[in-house]
């Protein structure tokens, strides 16, 4: 995994990396490679917890009732983080450590960087899938762009 400043300039180069890691994972389902970032916490953030990369470059908690921004998720929190401290970003893979998931069940954004496997049905919300549970404690993160209810 390859470190980068907290800078936009940074953000851009972990992208391209990123692009390159995706596309030798081939498709879906987990098993393949864990694709990591680095990121500055704007919050204090807990594993698990969705985020969204927020034009100051930090990532925060993503939620499904608000902007398309804060709905786009950037990834999951491998380990906990404070406001203004590194953060790696589970972009693609497994998130482990979690607990409670339902093995085979799709997990949704939710609020306050929650996920959930209820899919939200309110008018003016983002539905975001953002992976599925490998077992009670790992989930396979694969986001996908948001989809707003009407």
């Amino acid at each position: 995994m390859t470190s980068y400043t907290h800078n936009t300039g940074g953000v851009i180069a972990a992208l391209l990396d990123l692009k390159t890691a995706i596309s030798g994972l081939g498709g879906g389902g987990g098993g393949g490679a864990t694709v990591e970032i680095e990121a500055v916490a704007g919050e204090a953030l807990a594993l698990g917890e969705a985020v969204y990369l927020h034009t100051d470059g930090k990532v925060y908690k993503a939620t499904n009732d608000g902007s398309r921004a804060e709905a786009t998720v950037f990834g999951l929190v491998k380990a906990a983080a404070i406001i203004s401290a590194s953060a790696t970003i589970i972009i693609r893979g497994s998130c482990t450590g979690m607990s409670g998931l339902t093995v085979g069940s799709e997990y949704f954004l939710d609020t306050s960087g929650g996920i959930a496997t209820t899919v939200t049905t309110t008018s003016g919300d983002y539905v975001v899938n953002v992976g599925q549970a490998q077992s009670a404690t790992v989930l396979d993160v694969d986001v996908r762009q948001p989809v707003l209810l009407s």
